[in-house]
């Protein structure tokens, strides 16, 4: 067989070359993203579907240690990053970023780029707060945000994803919600205080093999396209892939079936009310936080980039945190 020309052996080593640059990418655990590279500084990165950016250095291209960014570690290598007026949180600049027109900086999110995202106004006048890290808009309001500034108040409706299902195996004392939060949340890849369960109810065993559960439960979205894909996804959902994420995160199920998703919207006298039968998860810091190394999503202070496309907003999640209280 003809030997291999210079070049054609070059091809094929930067080929192989990209496809262990590419391994170093992770969604969550072992689980690598395809077609993905690290930052430059980054020695592996993750856990995104889209880890690319400089704040999501799992270890480092030199070998120094990396400056933790989020909950689970990863973050950036060297020096903060900057050249950009978009923040995830105060002096770390996210690459690959542009403000809204009316912002003059923005934050503190992994993608700050909405109109209510303001840190600084672009005209010089003062931000109307928004959220609880101080960000918000300038000028008029956006559509949706309460038109009273001096507050800051919140929208008055919240979009989300209205779900169910029924696990099998399970009985409403062996369930746990921050479990079952923490469970989906690896299978769509979310923080888990986007996710709440509002109701659990037994299920009859005359319609299952063994003792089940209902499961009623919101998952916070942006807006009504946000949430429109959302329920999609959830419905596309693989079971098996439920089923492990649940296990990992300790509920003891066999099977789940039933499940129904919708778009939805939550008004905001509703979010007072209280589940008798959900055991929230600690509340969010009102520091920058991503998804542990199980899921695939990082969740900044206000809202995360997930399966779902556009990013939930914190005030959102905080308000739905609410109803688990």
């Amino acid at each position: 067989m003809a030997a291999l020309s210079f070049t054609s052996c070059l091809v094929v080593a930067l080929s192989l070359l990209s496809s262990v640059r590419a391994l170093k990418c992770y969604s969550q655990g072992n689980v690598t993203v395809p077609s993905c590279s690290c930052h430059p500084t980054c020695g592996t990165c993750g856990y995104t579907n889209d880890p690319t950016k400089a704040v999501d250095c799992i270890t480092c291209a030199d070998g120094s240690a990396v400056k933790p960014v989020y909950a689970d570690g990863t973050g950036y290598c060297g020096e903060p990053p900057t050249g950009s007026n978009c923040f995830v949180q105060p002096e770390v600049a996210l690459d690959n970023c542009k403000c809204h027109p009316t912002c003059g900086t923005c934050g503190y999110t992994n993608d700050p780029t909405k109109a209510v995202d303001c840190i600084t106004c672009a005209d010089g006048s003062a931000v109307k707060p928004v959220y609880a890290d101080g960000t918000g808009y300038c000028g008029e309001p956006p559509p949706g945000t309460s038109d009273d500034t001096s507050g800051g108040q919140a929208p008055t409706s919240y979009h989300v994803v209205k779900s169910s299902m029924t696990l099998e195996g399970v009985t409403k004392d062996t369930f746990d919600a921050a479990k079952f939060s923490a469970g989906m949340a690896a299978a769509l890849g979310l923080e888990a205080d986007l996710i709440r369960v509002q109701d659990v109810t037994e299920v009859s065993r005359r319609h299952l093999l063994a003792a089940g559960v209902k499961v009623d439960f919101m998952v916070a979205a942006d807006d009504v396209a946000d949430a429109t894909q959302g329920a999609a996804s959830l419905k596309a959902l693989d079971p098996t892939k439920i089923v492990e994420s649940l296990k990992v995160a300790g509920i003891p199920v066999t099977a789940v079936s039933a499940i129904e998703a919708a778009p939805g919207e939550v008004a905001a006298s509703e979010v007072d009310a209280t589940s008798p039968t959900a055991k929230a998860p600690s509340p969010a810091p009102a520091t920058t936080t991503k998804a542990p190394a199980t899921t695939t999503t990082k969740a900044p202070v206000k809202k995360t980039s997930g399966a779902f496309g556009a990013a939930p907003s914190f005030v959102v999640a905080t308000a739905i945190a609410a109803m688990a209280a």
